[in-house]
């Protein structure tokens, strides 16, 4: 049996489809405005990293739908 991809006008719906473990993603809460521009799909979360000097910043993001980058 085939599954059928799911999406909205605007990307693939996360609770029908997950993408693979590493990929890279733009993402987006349903009703919000526009795509997050760079997100990595990482043990069941979509993650941004940001450089700060001496550290790394790791935001987890919740998001409705993606597309791959």
């Amino acid at each position: 049996m085939k599954t059928e991809r799911i999406t909205d006008k605007n990307g693939i719906n996360f609770w029908i489809e997950k993408p693979k473990e590493g990929q890279m993603c733009q993402t987006k809460q349903i009703g919000g405005d526009g795509f997050h521009g760079k997100s990595k799909y990482t043990n069941g979360y979509f993650e941004t990293y940001e450089d700060k000097h001496n550290r790394t910043e790791i935001t987890r993001w919740k998001v409705d739908l993606w597309l791959s980058i």
